[in-house]
């Protein structure tokens, strides 16, 4: 997965953006790499804002900011095969011509 690929690739079909709240992520970092749960939540919390200030220094992106996106799914809300589906469905659909 690349941070960068829905602000750089031009001509995507679907634009997707997955989020979950910090304490999801944690739940999921800290099985995924061995940590505690507490180590994960503060990782993400510091991580985040690095990233933020980052992405905008080096790229002039705001990742915050998810209006070019299709698609936004809350994966806090969803687990993986369900988030999956939602995203299958929503390739299916047409999408409107812009500005519409």
């Amino acid at each position: 997965m690349t941070w960068l690929g829905p602000w750089k690739v031009k001509d995507a079909t679907l634009r997707v953006w997955l989020e979950a709240d910090d304490e999801t992520r944690a739940k999921r970092i800290s099985g995924r790499d061995k940590m505690t749960y507490e180590e994960a939540l503060d990782h993400v919390r510091k991580r985040d804002p690095g990233n933020v200030r980052r992405y905008k220094e080096y790229y002039g992106i705001d990742i915050l900011d998810h209006s070019n996106f299709d698609l936004v799914v809350n994966t806090s809300h969803f687990n993986p095969i369900d988030a999956a589906k939602i995203i299958a469905l929503a390739a299916k659909m047409p999408k409107l011509p812009k500005n519409e």
